[in-house]
């Protein structure tokens, strides 16, 4: 190994170290409190109730015209094998 290598080496083990620690002391900076804001709903709970009864209800009458469409092909099925 040469003499000027063997200086970079070192010069760089010196260096490191001194570079290094105010930027990892920078990264551990205590960053300002900021409270949580409280979080608002866009619509009452009553309101959700509401869209969520209508929807509730939408679906049982599609569920009742599923099965009475069922029971019509079922019974046209049974009327074409007599």
């Amino acid at each position: 190994m040469h003499p000027q290598e063997r200086i970079k080496i070192v010069k760089i083990r010196w260096l490191a170290p001194i570079l290094l620690t105010p930027i990892a002391l920078g990264a551990c900076e205590e960053k300002p409190y900021k409270p949580p804001t409280p979080h608002t709903d866009p619509k009452p709970q009553s309101a959700l109730m509401h869209d969520q009864t209508q929807a509730l209800e939408k679906a049982k009458g599609v569920e009742q015209l599923v099965r009475r469409q069922d029971q019509d092909a079922r019974g046209d099925v049974d009327r074409a094998s007599r």
